[in-house]
């Protein structure tokens, strides 16, 4: 039985902010990979060197220190 590839074309939706609205959005993404780039690292080193996985409280306690 041959079995056909179908091509699926995505498309996204862009929409220019106006400049107040623009800066607020790059300073959301940047928080965001202040958050989240030494949460991913943490859970990297929790889940390859000490073999256990990582729990809220670990969690909730760093990002209090980090506020």
């Amino acid at each position: 039985m041959e079995v056909k590839q179908i091509m699926v074309n995505k498309a996204n939706k862009f929409h220019i902010y106006n400049k107040v609205q623009a800066t607020l959005t790059n300073k959301t993404i940047g928080y965001f990979h202040f958050v989240l780039n030494p949460f991913l690292s943490l859970w990297i080193f929790y889940t390859i060197e000490v073999r256990k996985d990582l729990i809220y409280s670990t969690c909730s306690a760093k990002l209090y220190t980090m506020k």
